[in-house]
């Protein structure tokens, strides 16, 4: 890992809003959303998180955030959090978590 002034450790996931209007995929997870945002104030943000090869590490990148520190695993799926809005504002969350690769 390069010299980074913040090492942001968590994880990182996918997003999948669900509502009547529709599904909406996004990045997300702990260190994912830290990441981006405290990359808005420093140039030296850097990322700890294990990932899956579905992530999109460019993601990251475009940002000019190190993804040094993410493994990624050669099989499985990074997780995925599923948040489905009903119309009388109920929620329902699941976490879909793709553990083959530990």
């Amino acid at each position: 890992m390069s010299h980074v002034e913040l090492a942001v450790v968590g994880d990182i996931a996918w997003n999948n809003n669900v509502t009547e209007s529709g599904a909406k995929l996004s990045p997300g997870g702990s260190a994912y959303l830290a990441a981006v945002g405290a990359s808005h104030e420093s140039e030296n943000v850097g990322v700890v998180a294990k990932a899956g090869p579905d992530f999109d590490m460019g993601l990251l990148e475009k940002r000019g955030i190190d993804t040094a520190g993410v493994e990624v695993f050669s099989e499985g799926k990074t997780c995925s959090f599923v948040a489905v809005q009903h119309a009388d504002n109920t929620r329902e969350i699941t976490v879909l978590l793709y553990r083959d690769w530990e």
